[in-house]
């Protein structure tokens, strides 16, 4: 490399970090935006801080009333709310896939005939096949929560989002 090749790079990284400076100083003593939850946080846990108005809820409000449609409703958290509605617990979707026999329990060999691939030739295909057996039994036994060795909807529907 010739020195007048690298007194041209010199130049252009201190053109740049010129540039990328002069952008930056007058942007640090801007306030900076608020997130978008912020403002439901501030009315909640800081009455007393005046409320932000996002202009594009300006522009859309904007927009229909010149399309002629009715503005749009407001978001009241204030009011009464209806409970949401209980969601099915897992054993709903994971009891009709693994109870081959329809008992409505899900037996240990049921659990780990899908789970389990066939070990790979040599010490360490044997070694992950004991590893892989290991975490799902011992899964199966945290959620045998009355260890009788099967899973009932109400064991399954406990586990609550772990790992299955």
């Amino acid at each position: 490399m010739t020195p007048l090749d690298c007194g041209g790079r010199i130049a252009a990284v201190v053109g740049l970090v010129s540039v990328l400076v002069a952008i930056a100083l007058p942007a640090a003593g801007q306030q900076p935006l608020p997130l978008p939850n912020q403002k439901d946080v501030d009315r909640v846990l800081n009455p007393q801080l005046p409320q932000y108005e996002n202009p594009l809820d300006k522009r859309i409000e904007q927009a229909r009333k010149a399309l002629g449609l009715p503005p749009q409703p407001k978001f009241d958290n204030q009011g009464e709310t209806s409970p949401s509605p209980v969601e099915p617990g897992l054993s709903s979707t994971v009891l009709p896939q693994l109870d081959r026999n329809q008992d409505g329990f899900v037996s240990r060999e049921e659990y780990m005939s899908d789970r389990q691939r066939g070990a790979t030739v040599g010490a360490l295909g044997t070694q992950r096949y004991m590893q892989r057996y290991h975490r799902f039994d011992s899964r199966f036994r945290a959620a045998d929560t009355d260890r009788d060795g099967r899973l009932s909807p109400d064991e399954i529907d406990a586990m609550q989002g772990r790992r299955f």
